[in-house]
């Protein structure tokens, strides 16, 4: 009777082999790197999506107060006239407005490519074009004999050029330069053999934006962007002349907007490429891998110990993060989107 109801046997589980417990824990850590991979690609498209465009967005608007307070409302602008030369007494500088610049169809008037004019900095470099569209400095200037040239991104920092396939042959681009004179570009077909008003072209063909690309012998204009979107591996060019003879057609709500800024703001001259913060890398780094290290010393189950453990992997994903938006994505965005021909180059040299 006292055999029946002894108590049974404990069996021990065997415990697993050193393989096994390498398997696991691979698997294990290669579900957090997914986990932690999408996270990043998310974030990067965050950057891209929202982040970029609230940056330039009110880079445009600092530009917006500046031109008017400093040229006057570009609705007063007068038409050029083709051969008066007009002297600009007060050059534009690295990152600074340029130029004002919107499309139209030819026929209606209607606004083509964006809601809203664009205001041109001057200048190609990385910074310049975080602002808005840049002006080659080496080409023309508006009104001007030459080849006036103008590089945009087309699917970040604001994406100005973004529907620049839209244009057609017979659409214009307005100008107001800084002399409060507007021009106005006619697009025209720059593709031999092939009826478009868009050209495909390399990267590295910079004899676009030379002085007279197409043997037209008339002041022109040339627009350079992406292709396709997302990717910097071609170039979208488009061509367009100066046509004095252009009268605007009457179009409601056709004026552009103005400000109400009585102080032009202070543009950084370092253009939104500047940090945020003044936290170097560095720092952010060994924060962030002193919280997770903290993390590990107190394995506590208790709430307060938790709590504390939640803190500091907020504090290392914030550190990260910050590193992320401020030094890294920007890199990477260089990469994959750069608008510009050949960037350094001087269109002085070339055909």
């Amino acid at each position: 009777m006292t055999d029946s109801l002894a108590a049974p046997e404990r069996t021990e589980e065997p415990s697993p082999s050193r393989g096994r417990l390498i398997l696991s824990r691979s698997i294990r850590g290669l579900g957090w790197t997914l986990i932690a991979a999408g996270i990043v690609v998310l974030l990067y498209l965050a950057y891209l999506l929202w982040f970029t465009n609230l940056r330039t967005g009110l880079a445009q608007r600092d530009l917006l107060d500046a031109w008017q307070l400093e040229f006057g409302d570009p609705n007063a602008a007068l038409p050029g006239e083709l051969g008066v030369e007009t002297e600009v007494v007060d050059p534009a500088g690295p990152g600074d407005a340029y130029a004002v610049m919107w499309f139209t169809d030819g026929v209606t008037g209607e606004r083509k490519v964006t809601s809203e004019p664009l205001y041109v900095v001057e200048g190609v470099e990385v910074p310049d074009l975080r602002r808005g569209p840049g002006h080659y400095p080496t080409t023309a200037g508006p009104g001007e004999a030459g080849n006036f040239s103008i590089s945009g991104h087309r699917t970040t920092y604001g994406a100005p050029f973004y529907n620049l396939d839209q244009l057609a042959e017979g659409d214009v681009i307005n100008v107001i330069d800084r002399n409060n004179v507007r021009w106005h570009y006619r697009v025209r077909d720059g593709s031999p053999g092939v009826d478009a008003a868009h050209r495909i072209v390399a990267p590295t063909d910079v004899w676009v934006i030379g002085n007279d690309p197409l043997g037209w012998g008339e002041p022109m204009m040339t627009l350079t962007t992406c292709h396709p979107r997302f990717s910097s591996r071609q170039r979208m060019v488009v061509f367009a002349e100066l046509d004095p003879d252009y009268v605007p057609p009457e179009v409601e709500d056709a004026n552009l907007p103005v400000t109400d800024a009585i102080e032009a703001p202070t543009l950084d001259p370092e253009g939104t490429d500047a940090r945020p913060w003044a936290v170097p890398d560095v720092l952010l780094i060994a924060i962030a891998i002193g919280s997770l290290a903290l993390t590990r010393i107190n394995r506590r189950q208790s709430t307060g110990a938790r709590a504390g453990r939640g803190l500091l992997y907020l504090v290392s994903f914030l550190a990260v993060t910050a590193v992320l938006f401020a030094s890294v994505f920007p890199r990477v965005e260089s990469v994959l989107e750069d608008p510009v021909l050949e960037a350094g180059m001087d269109a002085s040299d070339t055909a």
